[in-house]
């Protein structure tokens, strides 16, 4: 009898249930048999740094794959975004960064555990991040959702860009503003607040008498100052706080002489920071 009831009561419901179970499925599809879906617009592919071995190809890229040093993700083929779905629970957060950021997010999640989910888009474990600007502009949307295609609402997000974006000639710098602040406007958007972090230094080039990095890091800084709710964590004086502003060897380094990627120490010390700007921000949401 019971069940009888209650069977009177869904009947009505089931129309809307079974269209919206049919527009869902119609909206994406999965790659392979992987945890990894697209949207039905996009072409299932193999990026290099997706711990899935599948991403996703935006139609209609205009531009060719950018390539660069440190090896950057491409355009052609987006690794997914982060791996898990968002917490019910909890606030959740995001970054979109560099490969540097790889080796912090994991300590700055533990930090915020306790107040939030923190995750890395896009999901990468190994190395290349998010890339250069190019590939932030083209995979943003990717970067946003989880890798099934889920859409969650962002508290605060963490991004940067200028790793892989080192061309020190003037029509790539112009590049470099118009990009980033691209990806800015459309983060902006979202609602979640913002934090952009300086590029970590890169030694190799710093000790030869090029400064890119430093003058990547004062255009982004110049990208930020119309957004007046977006907060700056300069990663590139607490590094050259500890090792100096022009080091060859430092304990934080990864490799001797240091090149752009840091030891447990230093991605300690860098998650912490993340971790620490994170909760400053919540509390002050």
């Amino acid at each position: 009898m019971l069940h009888h009831f209650l069977l009177l009561l869904l009947l009505p419901l089931l129309p809307l249930l079974t269209a919206t179970a049919s527009v869902s499925s119609q909206q994406i599809h999965q790659c392979s048999n992987s945890t990894t879906f697209c949207q039905q617009s996009e072409k299932c592919c193999q990026p290099k740094y997706s711990p899935t071995g599948w991403g996703c190809a935006v139609p209609g890229v205009p531009n060719p794959d950018h390539l660069s040093f440190p090896p950057s993700p491409v355009t052609s083929c987006c690794t997914p975004g982060p791996k898990l779905p968002p917490s019910t629970t909890l606030k959740n957060l995001l970054v979109i960064a560099d490969s540097v950021s790889i080796g912090y997010t994991s300590t700055a999640a533990n930090y915020v555990s306790d107040i939030a989910l923190l995750q890395h888009g896009p999901y990468d474990i190994s190395d290349g991040g998010a890339g250069s600007t190019a590939v932030g502009e083209i995979c943003l949307n990717n970067f946003l959702v989880t890798q099934a295609q889920v859409p969650v609402q962002w508290d605060a997000i963490l991004f940067n860009f200028g790793l892989h974006d080192m061309q020190t000639d003037a029509a790539s710098k112009a590049t470099y503003k118009r990009q980033l602040t691209n990806i800015t406007t459309r983060l902006n958007a979202t609602k979640a607040k913002l934090i952009y972090a300086l590029t970590t230094p890169f030694m190799p080039a710093f000790t030869s008498g090029n400064t890119i990095v430093p003058e990547l890091n004062q255009i982004a800084m110049d990208v930020m100052k119309p957004f007046s709710n977006i907060e700056i964590l300069d990663l590139y004086t607490l590094v050259t706080n500890h090792c100096g502003t022009n080091y060859t060897t430092c304990d934080w380094c990864r490799v001797e002489p240091c090149s752009y990627h840091y030891n447990s120490l230093g991605e300690t010390a860098q998650g912490l920071a993340v971790g620490k700007k994170f909760r400053q921000v919540l509390n002050e949401m």
